[in-house]
């Protein structure tokens, strides 16, 4: 083999091994750490991915799509006013599951109010807080004391949402 050749040869062999090394990651990424999350919500047929609908809840697991390496678990309340209610607050999770390391928290807070027009009946959504907590629900982050007054106010909802998610991703 001549002296060109042997260097472009090892390059490739490398580039290769590295190939094969990072599927290997991505999947064992997937297959550890989403598994138990998939088998916790199961497969609808229905909608074709990883959901449930329990307890008012919608729970979903979205799996990391190659070449990337995070996906989420989104735990969603069913907002419906109650007869005569005119508003409700809604707390929305993610969680961005890590093979690495501790996984990351988000809870988005919002108010619907219902709306009339047209004699039909719907709902205005108004986005209130989205902000970044650990396993404690403490907050991690910087907000504004507007902010911070917005999550206390909720803490009852987010303990809730937070309390179902556990039970189901047993986490």
């Amino acid at each position: 083999m001549t002296k060109t050749k042997k260097p472009i040869k090892v390059a490739f062999i490398f580039l290769i091994i590295l190939i094969i090394l990072f599927n290997a990651i991505w999947f064992l990424n997937n297959s550890l750490v989403y598994s138990k999350y998939k088998k916790a919500v199961g497969y609808n047929a229905q909608s074709r991915d990883y959901s449930i609908n329990k307890d008012g809840y919608l729970y979903y697991v979205k799996t990391p799509s190659y070449p990337q390496f995070t996906g989420n678990l989104s735990i969603t309340k069913e907002v419906r006013l109650k007869e005569g209610s005119k508003s409700i607050y809604s707390c929305d999770i993610i969680i961005w599951p890590s093979l690495f390391g501790k996984s990351e928290i988000g809870i988005t807070i919002e108010k619907y109010e219902a709306k009339t027009t047209n004699d039909m009946t719907g709902m205005d959504m108004q986005h209130l807080l989205t902000c970044y907590v650990d396993e404690n629900l403490n907050l991690i982050g910087n907000y504004t004391n507007e902010q911070k007054k917005v999550f206390e106010e909720n803490y009852t909802l987010v303990q809730e949402t937070w309390s179902h998610t556990k039970e189901v991703f047993k986490i």
